[in-house]
């Protein structure tokens, strides 16, 4: 099955996806968080943006919140899955539950100042009576794509 997806980002260079009419969340609603979060959050980020995505699949729904920089030389994806049938919760409400949840973590690694990490692999995490595994990993894609090109160079 196709997963229903849509992306939204805001800063430098911002591209959008049209939303599937499956996204829990809307890519206008997604623009207001990304906004909400880059305002909020504007005395600790020295030039980086948060970027949402999200995608709906069949028994699950995954939201990836993204810091990073303009040249993608820090990207810090954040993935967050709520398996919402197994938990009889709407779609709507684990979204909600997802951007919670990953702004709390967000909010306490920028306060930290990147003290607080979470682990590369898929990890159980129980948060307001619900159970959702996350993920996160910092890269430096920039570092990476110039790496590929001199290994096929």
């Amino acid at each position: 099955m196709k997963d229903a997806h849509t992306s939204s980002d805001v800063g430098p260079g911002a591209s959008w996806e049209q939303p599937s009419s499956a996204a829990p969340l809307s890519d206008q609603e997604l623009r207001t968080l990304s906004k909400v979060m880059n305002t909020k959050y504007s005395s600790y980020l020295q030039g980086k943006f948060f970027r949402f995505e999200i995608f709906s699949e069949a028994q699950s729904l995954r939201l990836v919140i993204t810091l990073q920089s303009e040249d993608r030389s820090f990207f810090y994806p954040v993935e967050a899955r709520l398996f919402y049938r197994d938990q009889k919760v709407s779609p709507r409400a684990a979204a909600t539950l997802l951007v919670d949840y990953l702004e709390a973590y967000y909010r306490e690694y920028l306060e930290s100042q990147g003290e607080v990490l979470l682990p590369i692999d898929w990890t159980l995490h129980r948060f307001d009576g619900r159970e959702l595994y996350v993920k996160a990993q910092i890269l430096d894609q920039k570092a990476e794509e110039l790496a590929e090109r001199w290994l096929q160079s």
